[in-house]
């Protein structure tokens, strides 16, 4: 299929999705306050809704006129000081997510006054990227105010059009009218994915690159069709993006799988010649500090469990081999390695690793005695796991 290369909006999309922006956005008009009331209350809120992008807008609701830039830029420093905590505690996210978007609001608006100020310092372009983001995770639970976030979108994408934080704008708000037209239970035509296909092809590195055409293709039922924009997706997207690494874990677990390649040796390592075992696949490195304090807990399942057919195989993303080579033989580690000695430390990757869009370190196959990759293991439930399959022709 034809590398495409030139993003533009469809023009057939357009007519549809101009009807149904009109329809979506009727009853967003801001209600009306009294002065003194809608600036106190803007004062309190920190601004939640998103600030208007016109000027005469803003005045007209009572907005006031943006403060200094690094009054601002303290302002954003210090809230994002609160959010990170969020983010790094997985225990407490469920109950804090309501707390995280609205913090991403208050950023969103802080950005905002950050440009009206006039700001153009180097910052402005990743506090872009960063708004962009927010507006997206606000996105679901924005109800009223939904169409001033697109309004949001539309700006940057307009005035930042030849800069990446331009172009990721411009994708999210396809992705907008995607789902506009799916919803609407509309079928989106062929010459329509190719312009898709093409937006996404303009970032093949993002990591959002291959969502807009997947967000196409959601409810599509013909197989063939489906098959043929998957192929595309990972022939020209960077194994990187979301899009490759969706389609990529859809197409190898449940189906066989062979893996080869060197050992730290330089001995042929080739896991078709153990056919009839269960194979446990650690993605690793050293430079991996939860990888390192997983291992000995391997090395026991293997202990425990080689007898009945167990068998480990390191998949090493590392270009310090003779490191890892140390490492594995004073540990007493002695499942083969899948190296390969040409990485170097900006391409670190094992092929076997990219390839397969591995996107964190360690993870756990496990391959079933017939070849299939079953599964990516639970290290809560790795042993678990692995009994399991270990019985199913014992």
């Amino acid at each position: 299929m034809t590398h495409l290369t030139h993003p533009h909006r469809s023009t057939i999309l357009t007519p549809i999705i101009a009807t149904l922006l009109v329809a979506a956005s009727v009853g967003l008009a801001d209600h009306r306050l009294p002065g003194d009331t809608r600036a106190a209350m803007i004062e309190r809120y920190g601004m939640i809704r998103p600030r208007p992008v016109e000027t005469d807008r803003r005045r007209a609701l009572g907005y006031p006129d943006p403060r200094p830039g690094d009054v601002i830029l303290r302002d954003i420093d210090e809230l994002a000081a609160r959010m990170q905590p969020i983010l790094e505690r997985d225990d407490v996210w469920d109950t804090r997510v309501g707390e995280y978007r609205h913090m991403q609001r208050e950023r969103i608006a802080l950005v905002s006054e950050l440009e009206e100020s006039g700001y153009d310092g180097a910052r402005l372009l990743p506090l872009l990227e960063t708004k962009v983001q927010d507006v997206r995770g606000v996105w679901d639970r924005a109800r009223r105010p939904v169409a001033a976030y697109s309004k949001i979108l539309d700006d940057i994408a307009e005035r930042y059009a030849d800069h990446d934080v331009g172009r990721v704008a411009a994708w999210y708000r396809m992705v907008e009218l995607v789902q506009i037209i799916r919803h609407a239970g509309l079928h989106i035509a062929e010459p329509d994915l190719e312009r898709l296909a093409a937006i996404d092809a303009a970032m093949p590195d993002r990591s959002v690159a291959g969502i807009l055409l997947l967000e196409a293709l959601h409810g599509e039922k013909d197989a063939t069709r489906v098959t043929r924009w998957h192929e595309w997706i990972l022939e020209n997207l960077d194994p990187s993006t979301r899009g490759y690494r969706i389609v990529m874990r859809r197409r190898i677990f449940g189906a066989p799988i062979r893996l080869q390649g060197e050992g730290l040796d330089g001995a042929p390592i080739d896991t078709a010649a153990w056919k009839g075992d269960v194979i446990l696949v650690d993605f690793w490195g050293t430079w991996c500090q939860p990888c390192i304090a997983a291992m000995p807990h391997l090395k026991e399942l293997y202990d425990r469990y080689a007898d009945r057919g167990l068998r480990i195989v390191g998949v090493l993303s590392d270009h310090e081999v003779e490191k890892a080579a140390r490492f594995t033989k004073e540990r007493g580690y002695s499942w083969p390695q899948l190296t390969d000695r040409t990485l170097d430390h900006e391409t670190w990757e094992h092929p076997i690793a990219r390839r397969h869009a591995i996107g964190a370190y360690p993870t756990l196959w496990i391959i079933d005695r017939h070849g299939v990759l079953r599964e990516e293991a639970d290290r809560d439930r790795l042993e678990e796991q692995l009994v399991g399959y270990l019985d199913e022709t014992e």
